[in-house]
């Protein structure tokens, strides 16, 4: 097992895209009780919001970056700047846009702004951010945080895997089976992310995104630094949801997955006394009653 620092700063980053959702980040770095560095990244100028944030925090390093890898390159652009020695551990943060009935992966459903509240429920209180702190110090095992329904085994998604493995070979581990958060926002040990950093990675590697949500580098670094976790002998876990809250979500998901069908598929009379079935608008099977009538009439 690693040796990890006797030191409790943090390195927080903060990628703002969505300026409008500066405020909302900003309720949850409220909670963080340890010093910590904060370090923003922005896509473009924007006066009023460097304003804000410097009258957050005046020491915040603001940085504007290019438009590429979502929240993934701002993120392996500023550990390329510090020195992770520094700190006990990094909080990653974004402001990750509302989705539509999006499932994911790992079995759970989410709506709206519901994948961002999620993601950001280990910094929704001062309370949830305690049981991170106490869950981390008691385990030195467990090397990154985020919440239950965000962490997926990278056998999820098996086309991504090898799409990893045979285009970017020199920026994954190796592993087989391990996790990562999907939606990259976590809090891990600093040590940790050392050997991503080591990758030298830098900006010309990304694509800027595209409406598409298609498969790129930055979604391998997104399941890399998952890796990283795993390659140290540590885990990704959730120790803030309580088992009640994790059967709620089930039945949550239940019921959304049950809607999420409904609009897909679609039933409908037709005047001809036909029974349709409609898979996005596509018709897949029809019944007729008349002739169905008949048939059986003969019997």
């Amino acid at each position: 097992m690693k040796k990890f620092p006797d030191c409790d700063k943090i390195l927080v980053h903060a990628h703002v895209f969505y300026v409008r959702m500066w405020t909302e980040l900003e309720e949850c770095l409220k909670n963080i009780s340890l010093p910590y560095d904060l370090y923003v990244t922005l896509t473009g100028a924007n006066p009023d919001l460097r304003r804000d944030i410097r009258k957050f925090k005046p020491d915040a390093d603001i940085r504007i970056v290019e438009n590429r890898g979502y929240d993934v390159w701002p993120f392996i652009d500023t550990l390329n700047r510090v020195n992770l020695d520094d700190y006990a551990y990094v909080v990653k943060i974004h402001t990750k846009r509302d989705t539509g009935v999006y499932p994911v992966g790992n079995g759970y459903v989410f709506k709206d702004d519901g994948w961002r509240k999620a993601l950001l429920k280990f910094l929704k209180t001062p309370r949830n951010f305690k049981k991170c702190l106490v869950a981390f110090r008691k385990d030195r095992a467990l090397g990154m945080i985020s919440s239950f329904d965000c962490i997926h085994s990278v056998k999820t998604y098996p086309d991504a895997f090898r799409y990893a493995r045979k285009n970017y070979p020199r920026y994954i581990f190796g592993l087989q089976d391990f996790s990562f958060v999907a939606g990259t926002m976590f809090m891990a040990r600093a040590s940790l992310l050392k050997p991503v950093r080591d990758m030298k990675i830098t900006a010309s590697l990304f694509a800027e995104p595209d409406d598409g949500h298609s498969m790129q580098f930055a979604h391998i670094m997104e399941r890399t630094l998952g890796e990283a976790v795993y390659k140290a002998g540590c885990r990704i876990d959730d120790p803030i949801s309580t088992g009640r809250e994790r059967r709620q979500r089930q039945r949550d998901y239940n019921f959304k997955l049950k809607l999420f069908c409904l609009t897909l598929f679609q039933f409908k009379y037709c005047r001809d006394c036909r029974l349709l079935l409609k898979f996005l608008g596509i018709p897949l099977w029809s019944y007729k009653k008349r002739q169905a009538d008949g048939l059986a009439g003969r019997k």
